[in-house]
């Protein structure tokens, strides 16, 4: 019969869960991600909680014999798993609930104490945002996933406040998206004034400079933008991906120190307490190069860089993000294998064991459908156990949700509707009977979304080769524009409009410049001093329109916005949570109002529906609503009990 045990021969820190197997078990043995054979036909995993649950999923269904240490150590993986995800009714058959760290909705004493005595006037801590500082500096690598607006940058600094006092913040860096370091900046100068930062950015020399200074002890904090991490860091290797080598590392095309991605830079030479991974949902592509160099701050540069082929991870290594999941549950796990590469070793073993995949699109790789439900029990308990998603309406009790959807329907214009009828037409025909989409009918559904919001015309282009091909702007008529136009004579307030194309911004701004309404915008191109430009010109109410984009679409406050108007459609649920979030702040005491223009039968009606259809897939992995429901469904004359935390403790 199979055999599993606890190995400890090779490094007694380390345990490894070492399988014995008949060679007819082999292909269970190598479902386990990261598990791999040795010469003595022994199979071997990382002993983690992940790869417990992962062995123990696969085999539960094949007799094995359990080693005493082994089933000691589960035991005990078990309670630590439950006394952070808790349990609820249903699984305890009648008896109360157990509720897990993670659901505390203050911090237990005497950390509670410590954070009120170091309130700063006007941007207390509540009770949720308390919790939330005890599971960082208890479980260290984390992820922060509340919901957009909930208030998650006071609970970062503070936590980082604590780890200063004890010496254990400094050096500490920040990645977070080109519109937020100025942002942050503030932040920390107005809630943790004893610790000094540096920014980060501009040219090359200059950023250098300001990483110099961080090294030398004279800034505690370091803020960078996620596009320029990796010129400061060498990559972690990534399946499939090759580095590009200077001639000391292997290459062989005279590329420089700077531009070779396995030379040690300025920030390995770090050795970094703290790294903050703001917006951490822009790891969901394994293979950029913002995810390797991240995985490799996350993984190697703990204190002791004296290590040079294994420098430890730094001890608090904290993912933030309110979106942890852009498209599927395949998103999750980069963010994962950089806060335990050992517990989440094998991106394709992890998504064949828990996922529902499917071949892409024309046969070019596979794409994630779903979660497999006959393991989502054992996806919970793996997944739950990392991080944290306090509900809104308890972390902001009394805050209103967004208002329903208002539409609007403005008709395009004849010219423009000759146009899109003729385009649409053509397209139609092109897809008939073709099992593949042409590239010409790619182009013309792209031209449909543009004539839905302006005419357009053809103009002279060429491709990066220099190569001619013809392009396509925006242009005036746009129904759209005259409804903005005609929305805003009639509402009063100021407002965020979304959108996909600057041309579309532009024509927008010229005409409200007539009208004396002052607008700015944050658009792709603009540097972070712009963008931060931009806000703060609109919440001081200098604008009273910002027009926002993709590019501003993260990390932005903008609370002083009477709603959102679709001027476009987005059709990711994740896009368009991300950008009602940047008017949909933590303290809000009305509700944000979102309008939403459609043009009628076009294809913006079907984007719309996309958008809808990604939120149940979101909500398979935060379990939101069903956390919720949990914390609401109270029975009748139910009180409360004495202090969980003492009773598990005890």
């Amino acid at each position: 019969m199979a055999w599993a045990a606890i190995d400890r021969s090779a490094d007694p820190s380390m345990p490894v869960l070492a399988i014995g197997a008949s060679r007819a078990e082999w292909p269970l043995c190598k479902q386990i991600p990261g598990c791999s054979i040795g010469a003595d036909d022994i199979w071997r995993v990382p002993l983690t909680w992940p790869g417990f649950m992962a062995f123990n999923e696969i085999w539960s269904q094949q007799p094995i014999t359990w080693s005493p240490d082994l089933k000691e150590w589960s035991r005990a993986a078990w309670d630590r798993a439950v006394s952070i995800v808790g349990l609820p009714p249903s699984d305890l058959q009648g008896q109360p609930a157990v509720i897990g760290a993670r659901d505390f909705t203050d911090a237990p004493e005497p950390l509670r104490s410590r954070l009120i005595e170091m309130d700063i006037e006007g941007s207390e801590l509540t009770g949720p945002q308390r919790a939330a500082c005890n599971l960082l500096l208890t479980y260290k690598h984390w992820i922060y996933g509340d919901e957009r607006g909930n208030g998650k940058t006071p609970p970062l600094v503070q936590s980082l406040r604590i780890l200063h006092q004890t010496g254990q913040a400094a050096p500490a860096l920040v990645v977070c998206p080109d519109s937020a370091p100025l942002a942050w900046q503030r932040k920390l100068a107005t809630w943790a004034p004893e610790l000094r930062t540096v920014v980060i950015a501009g040219g090359i020399a200059k950023r250098r400079k300001a990483i110099a200074q961080l090294a030398a002890g004279e800034a505690d904090v370091g803020i960078i933008i996620w596009q320029n991490l990796h010129y400061h860091t060498r990559l972690q290797n990534y399946p499939g991906t090759a580095f590009t080598r200077c001639d000391h590392h292997g290459g062989q095309m005279g590329k420089t120190d700077g531009q070779c991605q396995v030379h040690p830079k300025e920030f390995n030479e770090i050795p970094f307490r703290v790294i903050i991974a703001d917006e951490a949902h822009r790891m969901a592509n394994p293979k950029s190069l913002q995810t390797r160099s991240m995985w490799w701050l996350m993984h190697h540069s703990g204190p002791d860089l004296s290590r040079d082929e294994h420098p430890p991870p730094p001890e608090y290594v904290w993912a933030v993000t309110g979106t942890m999941t852009v498209n599927s549950v395949a998103d999750l796990w980069p963010i994962q294998h950089g806060l335990d590469p050992d517990g989440f070793p094998v991106r394709g073993r992890h998504l064949a064991l828990y996922a529902i995949e499917d071949f892409a699109f024309a046969g070019k790789g596979k794409v994630v459908v779903s979660l497999n439900p006959a393991r989502y029990n054992t996806f919970r308990w793996v997944t739950e156990t990392m991080f944290s998603r306090i509900p809104r309406e308890i972390a902001r009790p009394g805050e209103p949700r967004p208002s329903p959807v208002e539409f609007r329907y403005p008709p395009m214009t004849p010219k423009q509707a000759t146009a899109y009828k003729q385009i649409r037409r053509d397209g139609l025909a092109e897809l008939r009977d073709c099992d593949l989409v042409p590239d010409n009918s790619a182009v013309q559904f792209a031209r449909l979304c543009q004539l839905a919001s302006a005419m357009i015309k053809q103009v002279d282009g060429e491709d990066p080769n220099g190569i001619h091909r013809d392009e396509v702007e925006m242009i005036k008529p746009s129904h759209k524009v005259d409804d903005l136009v005609e929305f805003l004579g009639e509402e009063g307030g100021q407002w965020i409009v979304a959108l996909n194309s600057p041309w579309l911004a532009a024509m927008a701004e010229e005409e409200l410049a007539k009208l004396d309404i002052p607008a700015c915008h944050i658009l792709g191109g603009m540097n972070y001093v712009a963008k931060d430009e931009a806000a703060q010109r609109f919440n001081n109410g200098d604008a009273r329109v910002i027009f926002i984009n993709e590019a501003g679409k993260e990390s932005i406050d903008l609370p002083v916005a009477e709603g959102i108007i679709w001027m476009q459609i987005d059709p990711a649920y994740v896009g368009r949570e991300q950008k009602e979030g940047r008017g949909d702040r933590w303290g809000r005491k009305t509700a944000l109002r979102r309008i939403v223009m459609i043009t009628p039968g076009t294809v913006e009606t079907r984007l719309w529906d996309l958008g809808l259809g990604k939120e149940e897939s979101f909500q398979t992995v935060v379990r939101d609503r069903a956390r919720l429901q949990w914390i609401m469904d109270v029975a009748e004359g139910e009180i409360p009990e004495a202090d969980s935390r003492e009773r598990q403790a005890a």
